[in-house]
C-alpha cells in the first residue's frame, strides 16, 4: 500500500490563471467598496471588459494599488486588452510595492515559475513572505514549500511547519495535508499519528485526494486510530474516483485482498489497471498476478469498464 509524500508545488500558466480568476471572485465582487472601483468591477462582471479596462487604467495611473492589481489581472487574462505577461507583471509589481498582498502573491508565482521573467526563487520567496505576513493563506503555503525544499531560502523544516500551520488554520487544504505529512513523518516536528490523522481529515473533508488516500492508509494500518478497513475502503474510493493514482492502486489492492469488502477481482483489475496506466510501478507489477486469477470473461468486462471511463 502506498501513501503520498507531499503535494508538489508546481504552478503552470494555466494554474496561475486559475488562481488569478479566483482572486477576481474574492476581491472584485466581494471586497470592492469604493464607488469608482465598483463601477469598473461591475463592468467586468457584466463582460464589458473594455469599459472595465479603461476604468482600472485611469485609477491605476493615479497610483491606486487595487486598480493596478486588477489591471494586471486583465493583462494576464487578455480581458479588454491583448494578453501580455510583461504588462501584467509590471502592474502587479506596482501594486505589490505598495503593499497589495494579492499582487505580491501573483508576483511570487510569476518568479517561481519564470513566467515572462527569469525564474528566481529568491524573488519568489521575497514576495511570498510579504504576502504571507499579511495573512494570505495561499502565500503562507507557498512560503512553507520554499522553506521545505530550500529554494530561494535556507532549508528549514521548522519554518516550513510554522507557515504550513498558519495556512492550515485558515483552511488551506494543501497546507493541512502537508502539515499532516510532517506529523506523520516527524519531520521538523515531533512525530504524532493522532495529529497527522487530524490534519489529514481536515484536508480530506475538503476533497483533497492525497489526504483521502493517506487517511485511508491510517485507518487500514491502525496508526493513530483503531483499524477500520471499511472506512479505509471508502476513503480510497473517494481518492481514486478523482483520478488519484495512489488511491486507485490502494483501492485495487483492497478489492484484490478482500479488505473491508468481499474479494472482487474485476474491480481489483479495473483500479490497478488505471493506476498502472497512470505510471504507478507497483500497479504495473501487481496487475499480472490479478489477471491470472481471472476468467477471460471477467477480463473482457473489466477492460470494457476501463474503456468506458477514459
Amino acid at each position: 500500500m502506498e501513501n503520498d509524500k507531499g503535494v508538489p508545488f508546481v504552478f503552470t500558466v494555466v494554474m496561475i490563471v486559475v488562481i488569478i480568476l479566483a482572486m477576481v471572485a474574492l476581491i472584485i465582487w466581494n471586497k470592492t467598496n469604493n464607488s469608482d472601483l465598483g463601477a469598473a468591477a461591475k463592468a467586468l462582471e457584466h463582460g464589458d471588459y473594455q469599459t472595465a479596462f479603461g476604468e482600472f487604467k485611469s485609477l491605476a495611473d493615479q497610483g491606486r494599488p487595487e486598480a493596478q492589481f486588477k489591471l494586471g489581472l486583465m493583462y494576464a487574462n487578455g480581458k479588454g486588452i491583448a494578453q501580455s505577461q510583461s504588462d501584467a507583471t509590471a502592474w502587479f509589481h506596482k501594486a505589490a510595492v505598495q503593499g497589495n498582498a494579492y499582487a505580491q502573491y501573483a508576483l511570487a508565482l510569476i518568479y517561481n515559475e519564470g513566467q515572462g521573467v527569469e525564474k528566481d526563487y529568491t524573488q519568489a520567496v521575497k514576495w511570498f513572505e510579504r504576502a504571507a505576513k499579511q495573512g494570505l493563506a495561499s502565500a503562507q503555503y507557498g512560503l512553507a514549500v520554499k522553506y521545505g525544499k530550500g529554494q530561494g531560502v535556507r532549508q528549514n523544516d521548522s519554518q516550513a511547519e510554522i507557515w504550513y500551520r498558519l495556512a492550515a488554520k485558515q483552511g488551506d487544504a494543501k497546507a493541512q495535508f502537508n502539515l499532516g505529512m510532517m506529523y506523520n513523518e516527524g519531520k521538523g516536528i515531533m512525530q504524532n499519528d493522532k495529529q497527522a490523522m487530524a490534519w489529514y481529515r481536515r484536508a480530506a473533508d475538503q476533497g483533497l485526494a492525497q489526504a483521502q488516500n493517506n487517511l485511508g492508509l491510517m485507518y487500514m494500518t491502525g496508526r493513530g486510530v483503531k483499524t477500520n478497513n471499511s472506512l479505509a475502503l471508502n476513503l480510497f474510493k473517494l481518492s481514486a474516483r478523482q483520478g488519484y493514482t495512489l488511491g486507485q492502486y490502494n483501492l485495487g489492492v483492497m478489492f484484490d485482498e478482500g479488505w473491508g469488502t468481499n474479494k472482487n477481482l474485476l474491480q481489483a483489475y479495473v483500479w490497478i489497471s488505471l493506476a498502472a496506466k497512470n505510471g504507478n510501478p507497483d500497479a504495473v507489477s501487481r496487475l499480472p498476478s490479478v489477471k491470472e486469477k481471472m476468467t477471460l470473461e471477467q477480463i473482457a468486462t473489466a477492460k470494457k469498464i476501463i474503456n468506458q471511463n477514459k
